[in-house]
């Protein structure tokens, strides 16, 4: 069985954040799109090689509404994840992100990280909340660079 799929590509130019601007450019970040497509989900990266973006700069959503896209900061309070480049990132259930691992320092040589966080993205814009995971059993070793996916109720 073949299946045919027809992509066409489309800039999108969001609406600034009233109080915060856009997004400042980066790479090693992670984007997830989420809720029925409707939001897009920047997390992390970096402006400066290995040094990552801090926590006012990490975390972006933008929002279709009526056609029309609008960025907005998300800096939640406390916990949060702490800054990183190079994490895996994947959306759960259409309204969930985890990101795992990533580095936090600004050589190669600083160790990778193993933390496990999850973003609920199911409320209202702006309700969003991040939660540290403590998963059961063994944890997956320190890593960056590397790509995570969810398939039913697991995370690979």
């Amino acid at each position: 069985m073949t299946v045919k799929f027809s992509w066409i590509w489309a800039k999108l130019n969001p609406a600034p954040d009233a109080d915060h601007g856009v997004p400042c450019q980066r790479s090693s970040h992670g984007i997830s799109l989420l809720n029925g497509g409707r939001t897009l989900l920047l997390h992390g990266g970096e402006k400066v090689a290995r040094t990552p973006l801090d926590s006012s700069q990490a975390t972006w959503a933008a929002d279709e509404k009526d056609g029309f896209w609008s960025w907005r900061n998300i800096s939640p309070p406390s916990p949060c994840p702490p800054p990183r480049v190079a994490h895996s990132q994947c959306v759960y259930n259409d309204n969930i992100i985890y990101i795992f691992g990533g580095r936090a320092g600004i050589t190669m040589e600083e160790a990778a990280m193993n933390d496990l966080w999850k973003l609920d993205c199911s409320g209202e814009a702006g309700t969003e909340k991040w939660t540290l995971v403590i998963p059961d059993g063994d944890v997956p070793e320190p890593r960056s660079f590397h790509r995570m996916l969810s398939i039913g109720t697991n995370l690979y």
